[in-house]
């Protein structure tokens, strides 16, 4: 991404200094062909009264100008003075402008990505990009968001995230977001087989990233699972999954909806990674004290180390193949029971 920054600055910088040569060109030219033709004087004598019109300093005249000639000097000094404060206004541009400032807002930006780690990577910031960046950092984490689109590639009011302009399906660019010490990636991209070409490059440069792909095709599912990712998502499908549910058992989806989207609320569904030494392993449900340890925390599902899923597990189930605990609960209930199945554990 700096790279890019800095060649569209020096590019811009090298299309506005031919620019302003060319104004100074022209504005030369035009004097010293007026003071030739106008006073019959020479080509170095004409170019000399351009230079000391333009630049107004003041020497007077090397030749007795007629009055055809003083009105041409007096047009040639309003060009002058007004082709140098196009120049400076050029120039000021260049200085000041959004380019320069995106450059070095890149570097320090960049910068900052360098130190990251166990953080989360968002390709592409559209409105599925924006809503899984809002959801991730309400849950506390870093984001990094790769837009191709300058506009809106731009920075966060939230410190923990941070954004890279540029394209995700380039190694360059992936690596720049410190994929390689992230746990996470989600892709968006607005077609296909970009989201599939960004998880194929994704699993080959971290082969223990987490990946999430949207898609629209229904044959798309099934090549992004074959590239490497660990879920692939409708948004349409899962759109009409809710919308289908908010017809026929509105309340349910009331209580589905509200841990995860109404802020300030303190209810939470979140997974809990049970170590191999954790005092729960071996027990049984009932007897593994995670509500009294927890303060109440409700397990609603477990995973096996195979990657199957437990819902609403019996009572007698013995934690002997858990990796990893799906807890609803508050934020204090939950962080109780981290501490009681890590610290424990440890």
């Amino acid at each position: 991404m700096r790279k890019a920054l800095y060649q569209d600055f020096t590019r811009k910088a090298r299309n506005r200094v031919l620019s302003m040569v060319g104004l100074l060109v022209f504005v030369t030219g035009y004097g010293t062909l007026g003071f030739f033709y106008i006073e019959g004087i020479t080509l170095w004598e004409a170019f000399y009264m351009t230079v000391i019109s333009i630049t107004t300093v003041g020497y007077g005249e090397i030749i007795p100008l007629s009055h055809t000639g003083r009105l041409f000097a007096v047009s040639t000094i309003f060009l002058g003075v007004s082709s140098s404060g196009i120049a400076l206004g050029i120039l000021s541009n260049l200085v000041f402008e959004e380019t320069l400032i995106k450059y070095f807002w890149g570097k320090r930006m960049e910068k900052a990505i360098e130190n990251l780690s166990d953080h989360y990577i968002v390709c592409g910031s559209g409105t599925t990009g924006s809503s899984i960046t809002e959801e991730l950092l309400m849950l506390g984490e870093k984001v990094v968001v790769i837009e191709l689109d300058e506009q809106r590639a731009h920075p966060a009011d939230n410190k923990e995230c941070y954004f890279l302009h540029g394209d995700a399906r380039k190694d360059d660019v992936l690596e720049a977001a410190n994929i390689t010490k992230a746990k996470g990636l989600a892709t968006t991209l607005s077609e296909d087989a970009d989201n599939v070409f960004v998880v194929l490059t994704a699993r080959d440069m971290n082969p223990n990233l987490k990946i999430v792909s949207r898609f629209k095709d229904q044959d798309t599912e099934k090549k992004l699972m074959t590239a490497g990712a660990n879920h692939a998502i409708s948004p349409y499908r899962m759109g009409g999954q809710r919308l289908a549910l908010a017809l026929a058992n509105p309340v349910l989806l009331e209580v589905i909806d509200k841990p995860f989207r109404q802020r300030g609320m303190r209810i939470q569904f979140a997974q809990v990674k049970v170590p191999e030494k954790s005092p729960i392993i071996g027990r049984q449900l009932k007897n593994s004290q995670i509500r009294e340890q927890s303060m109440g925390a409700l397990i609603v599902g477990l995973v096996e180390h195979n990657g199957e899923t437990v819902f609403n597990p019996d009572p007698e189930y013995r934690l002997d193949r858990v990796s990893q605990l799906m807890v609803l609960g508050d934020d204090e209930q939950i962080q109780s029971l981290r501490l009681f199945v890590h610290d424990a554990g440890e």
